[in-house]
């Protein structure tokens, strides 16, 4: 196999383990497609610049589905009805766990933006998280986002919409959200909802997190997930010690899942950066590295 088809299928791969289980068939049809230019500084200290990443937040009739744009994968149709999609042997790897060609994996991703995605059903008021340790997806149920919003009267422009100002308290921080009531549906970037309109933008009052309108889009072919499968479902205490084994050392937990799954250790280390580039093994080893050493302490949520 060639080296770019090497990192096709990789990248093919890693877009399915992230997405978690794209071919539920349980699905509708995404009715907007959001993309915020997100900003975030996660370490105050002096010289440390904020780490920015587009954001995706797709909007159905009932859901919304929001995440890294930089690891979603668009689904064009749900996978098994004939529609476009990755190889057939990378199908098959994501079904078992496994990287491509049957050999067990490593998946790193960086800490400096979550590549959680988030489901928001406001009709039964539940959030659910899905996050990723190595190669193992765990699924979360989360409060659901109950925002005090005031909603004030001075507008602006936000590309082609006439936007409405509304500021509200959410995980320590004091936002101030910028929602198009032409657009009736009560989300936005992130866990800020609730408001009677999209949110196109949002800032906290000390512009440490701050996530800016870049496109909107009204696809004809895609989806929002709803229901997903082959996941680990645990409390967010569960995760949260999980993720302190992770983070403590991503190799040899990752280890211990393999040898533990499948008799044997990781044959495949991959890390995946801000943008969305990968690396593997010996620089993914580097990597790696230095995002063990690597500090959030400044978090989204403060609390």
């Amino acid at each position: 196999m060639r080296m770019t088809a090497f990192y096709s299928c990789c990248m093919w791969f890693c877009c399915l383990v992230l997405s978690m289980d794209a071919r539920s068939q349980h699905t509708e049809p995404a009715l907007l497609k959001l993309i915020y230019s997100f900003s975030h500084r996660y370490d105050k200290s002096p010289g440390v610049v904020p780490v920015e990443a587009e954001m995706s937040l797709r909007v159905g009739s009932t859901n919304a589905r929001y995440g890294c744009a930089a690891y979603e994968m668009p689904v064009h149709k749900p996978f098994g009805s004939g529609a476009d999609g990755p190889p057939p042997e990378v199908v098959a790897a994501a079904e078992t766990g496994r990287a491509f060609v049957g050999m067990p994996g490593t998946l790193v991703t960086s800490k400096k933006v979550s590549f959680e995605v988030l489901y928001l059903v406001p009709d039964k008021k539940q959030l659910v998280s899905f996050r990723l340790l190595g190669f193992q997806n765990f699924k979360t149920e989360l409060p659901y986002p109950e925002i005090d919003w005031t909603i004030e009267q001075e507008t602006k422009q936000i590309d082609r919409f006439v936007c409405q100002k509304a500021t509200g308290a959410f995980g320590g921080r004091v936002y101030t959200a910028w929602f198009a009531p032409d657009l009736p549906f009560a989300y936005g970037p992130w866990k800020l909802c609730g408001l009677p309109g999209l949110i196109l933008e949002a800032e906290d009052a000390d512009r440490e997190v701050v996530f800016k309108f870049k496109s909107l889009e009204m696809p004809t072919e895609e989806y929002v997930m709803v229901e997903v499968n082959r996941v680990a479902a645990v409390s967010e205490k569960e995760f949260d010690r999980a993720k302190l084994r992770h983070d403590k050392d991503p190799i040899a937990y990752s280890a211990a899942y393999s040898i533990a799954q499948f008799g044997t250790e990781p044959a495949m280390i991959l890390f995946l950066d801000v943008s969305g580039s990968m690396v593997s093994d010996e620089a993914a080893k580097q990597a790696i590295k230095k995002e063990i050493e690597l500090k959030i302490t400044n978090p989204m949520e403060l609390k």
